[in-house]
């Protein structure tokens, strides 16, 4: 593989994005379909970040194991006894044999191989026919982890920054919400024969709504809408008159707000690959996992507001407001995958963006490519 060192292939693709939105050029074609920048891509963008890749809910329980693959690497989400939610490498250290292949519940993780067993902290509890084993040396292989709002985020770097401090300002810009009070609901799956930037850059912009959704055009109209730039980890759009009908009640809505703000919905993508959207009266979190460049796992968990947003008599309004964003999210996963078809192209020399709607795509752009240090090609 030949790479170009910080000077060439870099300089040359950012001085395209370093001028106005309606002037810059966006990421050429390889950039969604080189196997060498994708691998690039997870060396510096993905190691180096916060990334999420799944949440607490899914081990709701001590002795839960979530096993989950992250680019490439096999990993378990683990809730232990002390009701701490941790993260480990998927494998034995013994010999590296996978240890947990389906959700279950166990008081130990043992190794299907040799019976070496694992307390849910990672430490090792025994190692059959190691008289001398150091239990300190042979625990499970953890990778940093941090809860933020049900989310389980991990970082592969040496030493990252805090994630309270990096999520702080999104904090800040939504401090009268109280995520604590947030219900998990349902959560929907989609496998994207796209690469992962491109399911953000949909998400980024509303420019597209009026043609490719329709219904959701009538509720949360175009006219409406507005760019959310504040921070380098933080770009997304926003919408000041998020109205759909309700069906039978009103879903709970956030306490203490009134006026517009009511009726105000956010979507922000935590970068790279975290999409938050925050309505009236429920949330959403989605998580990306791309598994190579052409291929990309969307998860999307739906929440509503506190206790009784959960009740009987509000199912019908949940399952409208659920079915409300799988339209859109079909309408998306249609659309993405001819524009990731189309990408490929050698002829796409990148993306034109209208001033307008599209500045979130050029701040993306120049972000991803300021993340990459080194650009294979």
């Amino acid at each position: 593989m030949t790479t170009v060192k910080r000077g060439e292939w870099l300089d040359h693709a950012l001085s395209n994005l370093d001028c106005s939105t309606d002037e810059a050029i966006g990421m050429p074609s390889a950039s969604y379909s080189s196997p060498e920048f994708y691998e690039q891509e997870q060396r510096t963008v993905f190691h180096n970040r916060w990334c999420s890749i799944g949440f607490a809910n899914d081990v709701p329980k001590p002795g839960d194991i979530h096993p989950v693959d992250f680019l490439g690497q096999a990993l378990i989400i683990v809730h232990d006894e002390d009701n701490q939610i941790r993260v480990f490498h998927n494998f034995c250290p013994h010999r590296g044999t996978q240890l947990v292949k389906e959700p279950c519940n166990k008081k130990l993780v043992v190794c299907p191989y040799h019976a070496w067993s694992f307390e849910l902290n990672g430490s090792l509890r025994q190692a059959p026919g190691f008289k001398s084993c150091n239990k300190h040396k042979f625990g499970l292989n953890s990778v940093r982890t941090t809860i933020w709002n049900d989310v389980v985020f991990i970082n592969f770097s040496g030493d990252p920054p805090n994630l309270e401090t990096v999520i702080s300002p999104l904090d800040s810009r939504w401090k009268e919400h109280d995520f604590s009070i947030l219900q998990p609901s349902t959560s929907l799956i989609y496998e994207f024969s796209a690469n992962w930037k491109l399911i953000v850059e949909n998400f980024l912009e509303c420019y597209h709504v009026p043609c490719v959704h329709p219904r959701l055009a009538t509720y949360s109209k175009f006219v409406d809408r507005y760019p959310i730039l504040f921070a380098d980890e933080f770009i997304g759009q926003g919408s000041n008159a998020y109205k759909p009908k309700t069906i039978k009640a009103e879903l709970p809505r956030w306490p203490h707000l009134s006026g517009d703000v009511e009726f105000q919905a956010e979507y922000v993508m935590f970068f790279p690959n975290t999409l938050i959207g925050r309505m009236p009266d429920h949330v959403f979190i989605w998580t990306l996992n791309p598994t190579s460049p052409h291929e990309t796992t969307e998860r999307l968990q739906f929440y509503f507001i506190g206790d009784e947003s959960m009740s009987d008599h509000l199912q019908s309004d949940r399952e409208a407001t659920l079915q409300r964003w799988k339209e859109v999210n079909d309408e998306d996963y249609d659309i993405v995958q001819r524009l990731h078809a189309g990408a490929r192209s050698q002829y796409f020399t990148g993306a034109r963006f209208a001033a307008t709607h599209e500045e979130t795509i050029h701040r993306f752009h120049k972000l991803t490519l300021n993340e990459t240090n080194e650009i294979p090609v």
